[in-house]
């Protein structure tokens, strides 16, 4: 005989199984049964039996067999001889179980005085296969109870608590367990009673479910008796998010020039943060980065239903120097980055009379990316700076024909160099 292709699950009324007092009446058991098909395909089966051992030892489930009762789902039939109970389909079409299943129920079992450990034997046979399973059934001694394990807040927030409560007879061992906590001491050192509470504090996991196990070592040497509660407490943990991902500045002008740039972002809930593979884990809410050609950055938050991802992007802009003209004065504009420069101006004005120079070096601090403006005549050159929303009208007036020519060199040290030519009026 090989394995059962079908699953089963019993439970029992009551729970656990009590066994009968000597000087009273009976004690009656009811099995539940539930045969499940996991494997997505139509099992053909011919017959499930049920057989438990019938006598007085604790070894044994009941010595009386008779008044013992049935259930079975439509399409099914059981019969009893003794202790052997068989379930056989009513028709062929009948013993084809699929995903939903059987169920039978074996009600009035008197359950015999001694305590201990008994076995189902479920006898499964199928057109392909006979398989057995074994299941062990706990016999606890008269009137010995267990109740539900309750917890005083069944939602919490991440890292928050909530206390445990339980009632059951006394004579037993009984412990807590949830992921890989074992507790069964109180918080002053002394064994979990029968009867008790335990606040748990720092709740992580969603779901994180407790189980309250009570194990009773009947006497004479008998393995353990084993029964357990449970308990889900739902864990509102916070999902992880990204906000507000951005560069700072997001666009830096020319090319090879290593500007600061600084990343920032909005992280909630994330356990790590990872800022693309070659910068790899930062921590905070920002990161400054030498950048000098455009460049994707990508930051990756692990963390509760996680990874999320954000991106965002520098680019990088050409120089665009504007000369305008207006008059026989001039305006030379163009956009520069945060960082201290050295701008060389040299003009040279050309009439008929001659050719005529002037020249200024100015040091031009900036704090970020700012529009730079230099304006003045051949004989009065001033700089200031000038906001970038506020540029300087990129159409200026087109000179006129007949008049001086202003021919404009610029260089700004680390930056970018031209030059640019606008014929005055006349």
């Amino acid at each position: 005989m090989g394995d059962t292709l079908l699953s089963y699950a019993v439970s029992s009324n009551p729970d656990p199984i009590q066994v009968s007092p000597q000087t009273d009446d009976p004690s009656p058991a009811t099995l539940m049964i539930v045969v499940s098909n996991d494997t997505h395909q139509l099992i053909d089966c011919q017959s499930i039996s049920f057989s438990f051992l019938k006598g007085t030892n604790a070894k044994d489930f009941f010595s009386d067999d008779t008044g013992i009762g049935t259930s079975h789902s439509d399409g099914w039939s059981i019969n009893q001889s003794g202790a052997l109970f068989t379930a056989t389909p009513d028709t062929a079409a009948d013993g084809q179980v699929g995903a939903d299943g059987l169920s039978f129920v074996i009600s009035n079992i008197k359950v015999n005085e001694q305590p201990g450990t008994t076995d189902m034997t479920i006898t499964e046979v199928t057109t392909s296969n006979t398989g057995t399973l074994d299941i062990p059934l706990a016999k606890f001694p008269a009137n010995f109870t267990v109740g539900d394990l309750n917890a005083s807040s069944l939602s919490v927030a991440q890292g928050g608590s909530t206390t445990l409560s339980w009632s059951g007879s006394s004579g037993a061992t009984y412990t807590l367990q949830y992921g890989d906590t074992v507790v069964n001491e109180t918080k002053d050192g002394q064994p979990l009673p029968a009867t008790g509470s335990y606040e748990v504090d720092d709740l992580q996991d969603d779901p994180t479910i407790f189980y309250l196990v009570v194990t009773y070592q009947p006497p004479g040497g008998d393995a353990p008796l084993v029964t357990q509660r449970d308990c889900p407490v739902t864990v509102l943990v916070e999902s992880v998010a990204l906000a507000h991902f951005k560069a700072t500045p997001a666009v830096i002008y020319g090319t090879n020039n290593n500007v600061p740039v600084t990343l920032s972002w909005e992280a909630t809930a994330a356990h790590q943060l990872v800022l693309d593979n070659s910068i790899g884990i930062v921590t905070g809410s920002s990161y400054t980065v030498m950048v000098n050609e455009p460049t994707q950055f990508l930051l990756t938050a692990t963390g509760y239903q996680g990874p999320v991802y954000s991106e965002c992007n520098v680019t990088v802009e050409d120089v665009n120097m504007i000369l305008a003209v207006n008059g026989n004065s001039f305006a030379l504009s163009f956009m520069a980055n945060s960082g201290n420069y050295q701008i060389y101006l040299q003009i040279a004005i050309s009439t008929s009379s001659g050719t005529t120079y002037s020249s200024t070096t100015e040091t031009v601090g900036l704090g970020g990316p700012a529009q730079v403006v230099m304006e003045g005549t051949a004989s009065d050159i001033t700089l200031q700076l000038n906001s970038a929303d506020a540029p300087v009208n990129p159409s200026p007036p087109v000179g006129m024909a007949g008049g001086p020519i202003a021919s404009l060199s610029v260089t700004v040290s680390g930056f970018a160099s031209g030059s640019l030519t606008r014929q005055f009026p006349s």
